[in-house]
């Protein structure tokens, strides 16, 4: 059975003015492994209901592990 690791990233950075750009390349930071596909997205959505993602927009995310 394929397995899911839950992680979370910030979407951007600010800039050496302060200002916001993206930055799909952040540091991941595991939440949760093993789980199911259906688990990692009700684990997501979940996660990213009950937390306020600021103004670098920081989301739970899933992929395979």
């Amino acid at each position: 059975m394929k397995t899911y690791k839950v992680f979370k990233r910030a979407w951007y950075r600010k800039d050496e003015n302060g200002k916001l750009i993206p930055y799909p390349g952040a540091r991941k930071t595991t939440l949760r492994t093993g789980l199911t596909e259906s688990e990692a997205r009700s684990f997501c959505q979940n996660y990213n209901a009950t937390n306020n993602p600021g103004p670098l927009s920081i989301k739970a995310e899933y992929t395979s592990e």
